[in-house]
């Protein structure tokens, strides 16, 4: 019997057991593996969400709860990965005999880890079976009509066309310029913004002589995106009257020899509405050939800049941008022509958040159209939850449709949630590029699958996108390159994709919310009406924290944060040194940012071994521990302050310094105690970006030494070679310290952007001898006319800016600057040089920020012959204005007149 019973218990019990205790192990021993695993699912959900997206833009009620629900397992895929792998893995380099012994201290880890992948597995399966059970997205609902009222409205706008007469008299008479040569006019906007309505009204100026003189040859493509090249010029052969049995045949070149030889020798006006991204170079070449003299226009409306940049490329033609609504014409547009005052003051912050956009305007006024009794504080209602009315109401379905496609044509799901994730910041805050691509970075937006392609390039190439199908508002500063520092996110746009992100797909809360977990918290405690408790909130999963105004409990539980990425404290208020004190528990953090209370870092904050980007420029730091700059991870370092180095010997600083991962050092302070860390700058071999302030000691005694320090330093930073793409940017303020030492600078250097700030009577002989150099800024009390010589030979320099109480008169001679593109004046004295006809000849950007400008200030433009825009100080008087808005409509190039950015 005893045999039998053991002959049993090894037949029937231990195969199991032997299974299950190989299983066990394998899970223990390849729980990285199984992560890594779990990764490329989270890839192929994200693919699959987005192919969801892009094909259909009207998904059914079970397809919604199917992307909830897929959304949330892909969340909490990332939640289980961000929390157990970093307790189990090994730092990099470990021995075998320490990796061995990471493994078995975390033996009761890795099971863990290994029972929540199998039950994400499960529920990943669960989820599959459904979908292929049920089709949910082969039959989508068809999309809603367009209401009755919204459409007779479209109709009325574009015949009775509101506040565009301006804008059609410059179309106009970008018409009549260069009349023996084909040119091109484009107009890009953002979608709504009323360039079909503005090409419509040209179009039909029948009475006007710049358009009757194309009355026997013109066209309209309508909807050219939803077209290719044989289509397009099939639409113009039918409008020309061609009746040819070629327009039944579908091969594009022979249509497009058609085209070109019907239009051979005629003068002829062709608008083609909504060109899409590349269009341009598949049809141009049916146009140029042939249309040399004949005085032949084109319009083309668009929505991404670089489109129309394409089409008028070479000086073939003029971009007009739309511009914002003023305040008159949208009032007309939403309220009708005799608004109440109640409903005028109530609607005052609804027609903010339209920003002057005329769709956004036209379904305001369906929608109130549509109301019994429309006042004032159901224009405050509707200004409250205006995402969520885009969102359900049909009188706003055509502005849904304009924002949906922008957000569904944007290349792929990591693009959409950086478009997503800006809705943390209130619409009303700008948004500094820097600090934006920092934080997409610290979040994981910016992962590229191609290895020479750093995640900084990726996430620069999504704002650019977003800038270049004017997504972003471009706020005019005093940017000295071609470069959007400061942006705002369109407010519209803003408005719905708060409502998407927060209640939609749950991606970000702008509110506390007990009820649901947050990924992304922002809190707006500015005005006390808004101020709300978190002490009751599951903060486990938030991975970023943004706070403006005062934080209150918030920024004492910092426990309850488990893999919060990016801590973002920069306006807020009430954060202070001792709230610091647990910091360095945030083991996860990537971004860090604090603001002015904070007056000292804590050492332990070398504890996050994760963290990129620690900002503290808005703090009173004055001293920083060398500890940071060792941190492993840290690319970027911001602020002013000392690095604390006492207690370390040089060869630990060397050591620490040749470690170091910091790209941007922006900046720290030289003085005499600062002398060691100068010796160690030059070892810090990926820095990139250097800001230094340069402070004299009280006496004095001790500025010649600094002066030889900051010199050796400064020499070994700009001297090691330039990589291809590599951008070396120094910036140097000497403030009351003497700039002599920098003639001691006397090799070539590797620099690609200097910035000096300070008393020059002359120029450094090294910037005199640096042919690479592309961006020079100089800001002193008095540029000398020596100084001014000798910039006229960099003949590599591209962006130039001086900043100065006043100027020396200087007169810019012919074939000096031969490469410079932007020119920048910020000065007191309304004093220029003057310009000699041939030099600055590839000039496209002149800024002449001086609040006392008066008129044109002796400034000639017509020989600059490339000048594209004019920036002027948003404070000139109103008669300097017109006096460059006239002079430059009588430039061959009609530059546009900007100004610069003037806070609330």
């Amino acid at each position: 019997m005893e045999k039998a019973v053991i002959t049993a218990f090894v037949n029937t019990v231990m195969p199991p057991l032997f299974k299950a205790l190989s299983g066990s192990c394998k899970m223990v021993m390849n729980v990285i593996d199984d992560s890594d695993s779990m990764r490329r699912k989270l890839v192929l959900l994200a693919a699959s969400m987005d192919d969801d997206l892009r094909r259909t833009k009207n998904p059914t009620a079970a397809a919604k709860v199917f992307g909830d629900q897929l959304r949330e397992l892909t969340h909490d895929m990332e939640d289980c990965i961000e929390r157990f792998l970093h307790r189990v893995s090994c730092a990099e380099g470990a021995s075998r005999a320490r990796r061995l012994g990471r493994f078995l201290l975390t033996i009761c880890t890795r099971y863990r880890f290994g029972d929540k992948i199998k039950a994400l597995n499960r529920r990943l399966e669960e989820l599959t079976n459904e979908r292929l059970c049920q089709f949910v997205y082969d039959k989508p609902p068809p999309p809603p009509p367009l209401a009755p009222a919204a459409a007779q409205q479209r109709e009325h706008v574009q015949l009775n066309p509101v506040g565009v007469e301006g804008a059609k008299g410059d179309i106009l008479a970008m018409l009549e310029e260069s009349p023996e040569e084909l040119r091109v006019i484009a107009i890009v906007g953002f979608g709504g913004s009323g360039k079909t309505t503005l090409a419509k009204a040209v179009f039909r100026s029948t009475d006007d002589d710049r358009i009757r003189v194309f009355r026997s040859c013109r066209a309209w493509v309508d909807r050219a995106k939803e077209k290719n090249a044989g289509e397009i010029f099939r639409s113009l052969l039918q409008q020309f009257g061609y009746r040819g049995q070629g327009l039944l045949v579908d091969d594009e070149q022979y249509l497009q020899a058609q085209l070109m030889d019907y239009l051979r020798g005629r003068r002829y006006l062709i608008v083609i509405d909504d060109i899409g991204n590349g269009q341009w170079n598949s049809i141009k070449s049916a146009f140029e050939e042939n249309s040399r003299n004949n005085g032949s226009r084109i319009i083309v409306t668009t929505t991404i800049k670089s489109e129309a940049n394409t089409c008028c490329g070479n000086g073939k033609g003029f971009i007009y941008q739309m511009q914002n609504l003023e305040d008159q014409y949208c009032k007309t547009i939403a309220l009708g022509e005799a608004p109440s005052p109640e409903l005028q003051m109530g609607s005052e912050e609804l027609l903010k958040k339209c920003d002057g956009h005329p769709l956004s305007l036209v379904c305001v006024a369906n929608y109130l159209g549509g109301l019994n009794e429309p006042t004032g504080q159901r224009c405050r209602e509707l200004c409250r939850y205006l995402g969520s009315k885009i969102h359900d109401n049909g009188n706003f379905e055509r502005l849904k449709g304009v924002i949906m496609d922008n957000y569904t044509s944007l290349s792929n799901h990591v693009v959409r949630a950086c478009l997503l994730y800006l809705s943390i910041f209130p619409n009303d805050v700008p948004l500094e590029k820097k600090v934006i691509i920092r934080r997409w970075i610290a979040e994981g937006f910016a992962r590229s699958e191609d290895v020479d392609i750093d995640d900084q390039t990726i996430a620069r190439w999504n704002f650019e996108t977003f800038v270049d199908w004017d997504i972003f508002h471009p706020i005019i500063d005093t940017s000295n390159n071609g470069d959007v520092k400061m942006c705002k996110t369109r407010s519209i746009v803003h408005e719905y994709m708060l409502y998407k992100a927060s209640r939609l797909e749950r991606f970000i809360m702008s509110f506390p919310d007990w009820r649901r977990k947050v990924r992304h918290l922002c809190i707006d405690h500015r005005t006390p009406h808004k101020r709300r408790t978190t002490t009751d909130m599951d903060l486990s999963c938030v991975r970023s924290l943004t706070i403006f105004g005062t934080a209150g409990d918030t920024i004492c539980e910092f426990h309850r944060y488990k893999i919060l990425r990016v801590l973002d404290l920069e306006e807020c208020n009430d954060v202070k040194n001792k709230h610091l004190k647990n910091i360095h528990k945030l083991w996860n953090l990537r971004y860090l940012s604090l603001g002015a209370e904070i007056t000292s870092i804590p050492k332990d904050i070398a504890k996050l071994k994760l963290l990129e980007t620690l900002c503290l420029s808005k703090t009173s730091v004055e001293e920083l521990p060398v500890q940071v700059i060792s941190l492993p991870f840290l690319h970027h370092l911001i602020g002013k302050f000392r690095i604390q180095y006492h207690g370390y010997s040089k060869s630990t600083l060397k050591k620490l310094s040749e470690n170091s991962k910091l790209e941007t050092l922006s900046g720290f302070i030289a003085d005499f105690k600062s002398q060691g860390f100068l010796e160690i700058l030059g070892h810090m071999s990926n820095l990139k970006k250097v800001k230094i302030w340069c402070q004299s000691s009280a006496a004095g005694d001790h500025d010649s030494i600094l002066a030889r320090k900051l010199s050796e330093a400064i020499q070994e930073y700009i001297n090691p070679p330039l990589y291809i793409g590599d951008n070396r940017k120094l910036s140097i303020c000497l403030q009351t310290f003497s700039g002599s030492f920098l003639n001691s600078l006397d090799t070539p250097c590797e620099l690609t952007s200097l910035k000096l700030h300070g008393e020059l009577r002359s120029l450094p002989r090294f910037v005199k001898w640096h042919t690479g150099l592309v961006e020079l800024c100089l800001s002193s009390i008095t540029v000398t006319r020596d100084v001014l010589s000798d910039l006229c030979n960099l003949k590599c320099l591209l962006y130039l800016k001086l900043i100065s109480d006043c100027l020396d008169e200087f007169v810019i001679p012919q074939g000096a600057f031969r490469s410079l593109r932007r020119l920048c004046f910020k000065v007191q004295v309304s004093v220029f040089p003057r310009i000699e006809a041939g030099a600055l000849r590839d000039l496209v950007s002149l800024q002449l920020l001086c609040r006392h400008l008066v008129g044109l200030a002796g400034i000639e433009i017509e020989d600059l012959r490339e000048l594209k825009e004019v920036t002027l100080d948003s404070e000139v008087s109103r008669y300097t204005k017109e006096s460059w808005e006239t002079r430059a409509r009588e430039h061959p190039n009609r530059p546009r007149i900007l100004y610069t950015y003037k806070a609330a």
